[in-house]
């Protein structure tokens, strides 16, 4: 099936929306991934991103969906990808501060990708793997809420009556424990989660059924959908919308 990217762009170019789901973000993203087919979408990404810039100040969402969590990944993963200039540490030290904050003195009340532990894990292993935070202090204080999560989680994962999990997300979690094993943190409570999750799992994976008026994260997600290089987005925005 056909999808008219142009048509994206006409009808989210002029919103002040920040956020991954409908808003500058996720715009910044479409037009990253168009780009590797077509470089003229590396003006498009100029535009939006400089919007996100100016603007993204103003939101108080930390959500991934719409707010600062989903913001920073994006950010972290085109640097990451060479999609865009890595140039934007200042801005992610301040998600950083705001995301520790969060984690250690609000506390999080439920295991979303949108609004809890979920999405925090996934900014926290993109910052982690990047190796560009700025000094060790602050790589030990990530570091540090990653462990508070994966303990939470793994407290959560036995006592599943009480706190259920969707089929999406045991699927999330069990790539992130992996992905937290391969980089050898928290190794011991990241196996304990693997091995709980593989038995969750061994019915398959959750199929990706899009809402139709999700037109921006549908059309991110279809130009995932065979790529190997960008999985990641595919696994994680079953949950976005």
């Amino acid at each position: 099936m056909h999808m008219d990217y142009n048509n994206i762009f006409a009808k989210y170019g002029g919103c002040t929306h920040l956020g991954l789901a409908d808003g500058r973000c996720g715009l910044v993203l479409l037009a990253s991934l168009l780009s590797d087919k077509d470089e003229r979408y590396k003006d498009t990404v100029a535009t939006h991103l400089g919007y996100l810039r100016e603007h993204v100040y103003e939101t108080s969402s930390l959500s991934f969906r719409d707010g600062l969590l989903g913001i920073g990944w994006a950010l972290e993963f085109l640097c990451q990808n060479l999609y865009i200039p890595t140039c934007h540490n200042d801005l992610l030290t301040d998600m950083d501060d705001l995301i520790y904050k969060w984690i250690n003195f609000h506390g999080l009340n439920n295991i979303s990708l949108n609004n809890g532990y979920l999405g925090c894990l996934l900014y926290l292993c993109y910052r982690l793997k990047g190796n560009r935070i700025s000094t060790p202090y602050r790589e030990l204080a990530l570091k540090e809420c990653t462990v508070r999560i994966l303990g939470q989680i793994y407290a959560l994962t036995n006592d599943r009556e009480r706190t259920p999990f969707s089929q999406t997300e045991w699927f999330q979690l069990h790539i992130l424990a992996g992905l937290f094993k391969s980089m050898n943190i928290q190794n011991h409570i990241a196996d304990s989660i693997l091995q709980i999750t593989r038995k969750v799992m061994k019915h398959g994976h959750p199929p990706f059924t899009p809402p139709q008026d999700a037109l921006l994260m549908n059309g991110i997600h279809r130009l995932c959908e065979t790529s190997k290089r960008h999985k990641v987005i595919r696994n994680f925005f079953l949950a976005v919308q």
